[in-house]
């Protein structure tokens, strides 16, 4: 989800947290907007949603530095959903997921991952696996890359690092 400030070149990649109250108000969200590469401070938000029996709905959130900005959502279950922006000339989607648990730490991450990354600028996608020893470290692991002109399956994956908050945000180089 990208409710950030706009692309300055490249590519535009958004995580965040918020908090319902079950009903229409949103509070205390917080994104981590990454730039083109330049990892920007969370971007707070607040806001409402309104969803129908069927699951679909809608989300409205409100920034200090894009505004307001409006989605499309598509509940599957009360724990999953999925977005769509609705907003003319500005596109970004992507899934909601009820975080379970807590405190959490580096040890709440370890053992064998996959992952799916989407690289805007270049239409890459990369999927693949990774080992976390639960203390920071990505010891191992394996990726594909897909571009829009070539494949390029079992790439080796030989370090990278990650750190998580007691919220349950993180980072991660791979």
């Amino acid at each position: 989800l990208s409710p950030a400030p706009p692309i300055s070149s490249g590519s535009l990649l958004a995580e965040g947290r918020l908090t319902s109250d079950g009903g229409e108000t949103i509070s205390k969200g917080v994104l981590a907007v990454n730039n083109a590469g330049a990892l920007g401070p969370g971007v707070p938000f607040t806001g409402t949603a309104s969803v129908a029996a069927n699951g679909r709905g809608t989300l409205k959130w409100v920034t200090s530095t894009a505004g307001t900005v409006n989605y499309a959502v598509y509940f599957v279950s009360n724990q999953e959903a999925f977005v769509v922006q609705t907003d003319a000339n500005n596109l970004s989607s992507g899934m909601i997921l009820a975080q379970q648990g807590g405190p959490f730490d580096n040890t709440s991450v370890s053992g064998s991952l996959g992952f799916n990354a989407f690289v805007e600028n270049t239409f890459a996608n990369q999927i693949g696996q990774v080992s976390a020893d639960g203390a920071g470290l990505f010891t191992a692991g394996n990726f594909d890359v897909n571009l829009t002109t070539s494949q390029t399956a079992g790439q080796a994956l030989t370090s990278g690092s990650y750190t998580v908050a007691s919220d349950g945000s993180g980072t991660a180089t791979i």
